[in-house]
């Protein structure tokens, strides 16, 4: 069993830390945004009480192994943003996250996904990790294939958009033939050489205290193949249907 709410992740840029009831506001700043949280279903949260309660509810579910991280500009000193796993008792586990609009399209979602993911892949109890995003928000899967996941599927009609549209979404995985992890401890400072994660080893309080740190190579094994996955009932005619969902949508990011 994964034990990860307590655990600092950092990356050149970014700190991604448990929440704290201080982030709130922070974080009100972010869920407020309707183009933020278009494709997010619990948002946008209209006040600040909303969101007060919801990160609220986040560091209590701590204490029964809820996993979900602020995302932490470090030269800003300001919330950007979360990221949040599911499933951490099992071998397969998923991914999703929130960038504030203001830090989108400068590298931010994908390095605060590839610390995150390339951390968990270092642990031996995980083999692979997922992600999906509605069919008609190709930005994020731009940052999953950056960060080092590919495209294994797509899950039919799977996820209704707020204006009650039902759309297709693409999934995702990473897996440990996608990291190359340099487990050895490093005292080295340079940023530029890889991602870093810290790992908190008291309870949590702030300052947050440092325990041992780790790097990883951010290099990727030439000739990684798609994994194609059985998608629908042969019967129906879903899994043809989805199979040509996917190549479109291959053939989308790869010329988009």
């Amino acid at each position: 069993m994964l034990s990860l709410q307590d655990i600092i992740i950092e990356s050149p840029r970014l700190i991604l830390r448990p929440f704290c009831i201080e982030d709130a506001q922070d974080y009100h700043n972010i869920v407020k945004n309707v183009d933020t949280m278009k494709f997010i279903d619990w948002g946008p949260l209209k006040n600040f009480d909303e969101t007060l309660n919801k990160v609220t509810s986040i560091i209590q579910q701590y204490k029964n192994g809820h996993c979900e991280w602020v995302i932490v500009h470090k030269k800003h000193n300001r919330v950007i943003g979360s990221i949040v796993i599911y499933n951490a008792t099992v071998k397969d586990i998923e991914i999703a996250y929130i960038i504030s609009k203001q830090y989108w399209n400068m590298g931010y979602a994908t390095e605060a996904v590839t610390a995150l993911t390339d951390f968990l892949l270092s642990n031996k109890n995980v083999l692979s990790i997922y992600a999906k995003h509605a069919i008609e928000n190709p930005a994020s899967g731009q940052v999953l294939i950056k960060s080092g996941f590919k495209i294994v599927g797509v899950l039919y009609k799977s996820f209704k958009m707020k204006s009650g549209k039902i759309v297709d979404c693409i999934q995702y995985q990473k897996n440990k033939r996608l990291v190359a992890c340099v487990s050895q401890s490093s005292t080295s400072t340079n940023a530029s050489r890889g991602i870093y994660y810290r790992l908190k080893i008291e309870a949590r309080a702030r300052p947050f205290p440092v325990g041992s740190l780790q790097r990883f190579s951010p290099g990727v094994p030439p000739g990684i193949a798609l994994q194609r996955l059985p998608i629908g009932n042969p019967q129906s005619g879903q899994s043809r249907a989805a199979g040509e969902r996917l190549e479109r949508s291959e053939q989308y990011f790869k010329h988009g």
